[in-house]
């Protein structure tokens, strides 16, 4: 009885996470984690001069390098790369695989996958005056290698597999857009 208890009693505190998930890097290029799918990261381009190196194609599989403004806490299924003008590219994982939720922010990303080309969304006044939409970029990686990331003795598992997420985050946490992690 006291087994079935505690079951029950682990599996509530748990919080219903999938821990089947946890960013474990999959390999490494001089000694910076790769996420997903392993990739040299020769011949990136910076992420201001993305939009420019797509040029006239509407999506490009290219290498972006820039720094991390923000990431998935719940799951490690998104972050975003800051852009000279302030905004964000979004950067989405393809294939299911996920990066660490937290102690990213501010470190340098490569993101290896498929940039595209995005209008932004214009706000009632821009329309109204016939201002024309900006160009965004978006990116659907299939790797990801973060420089300089060291996960902390409170990111991994007891398995030694890096499980930095909190329980409480993996209810209801906002995916961007429409994201089916």
């Amino acid at each position: 009885m006291k087994k079935y208890f505690f079951f029950i009693a682990a599996s509530i505190m748990m919080g219903g996470c999938d821990h089947s998930h946890n960013a474990n890097a999959t390999g490494q290029v001089n000694g910076h984690p790769i996420y997903g799918e392993t990739f040299d990261p020769a011949g990136k381009v910076a992420v201001d001069s993305a939009l420019i190196a797509l040029g006239a194609n509407d999506s490009l599989d290219m290498k972006i390098s820039g720094k991390i403004m923000a990431s998935c806490t719940g799951e490690g299924c998104w972050l975003e790369m800051s852009l000279p003008n302030g905004e964000a590219m979004l950067v989405k994982t393809q294939d299911k695989f996920f990066i660490p939720t937290s102690g990213v922010q501010g470190l340098t990303a490569v993101v290896n996958g498929k940039a595209f080309k995005q209008e932004a969304e214009r706000t009632e006044e821009q329309i109204a005056a016939n201002t024309p939409a900006k160009e965004t970029i978006k990116f659907l990686a299939t790797g990801i290698m973060i420089e300089n990331y060291k996960p902390t003795d409170e990111h991994m598992d007891a398995k030694g597999g890096e499980h930095d997420h909190n329980h409480e985050d993996c209810k209801g946490h906002d995916h961007k857009e429409g994201e089916s992690h």
